[in-house]
């Protein structure tokens, strides 16, 4: 709970900057799309959706060699 706190109070009000890489990604969909209200469970206890939204869980995004193939063919 210490850590989520600090995350909450000192990292988020200073902006701090965080680094992130692209591990997968997701078609969207009704199944996907969360609305503003809806909450969302984490460690430490739920966070209310701001506005509406895809989301998906980490272990549900596509990232094979062969996802990403069908990905870049459908876009371009």
């Amino acid at each position: 709970m210490d850590l989520v706190n600090f995350i909450k109070e000192t990292a988020y009000g200073e902006q701090m900057a965080i680094k992130a890489f692209t591990c997968g990604f997701f078609k969207t969909s009704e199944s996907t799309l969360m609305h503003k209200g809806d909450k969302l469970p984490y460690i430490g206890g739920e966070f209310e959706i701001y506005e509406d939204k895809h989301l998906v869980k980490c272990n549900e995004l596509k990232f094979s060699e062969q996802d990403w193939g069908d990905f870049f063919r459908d876009i371009l």
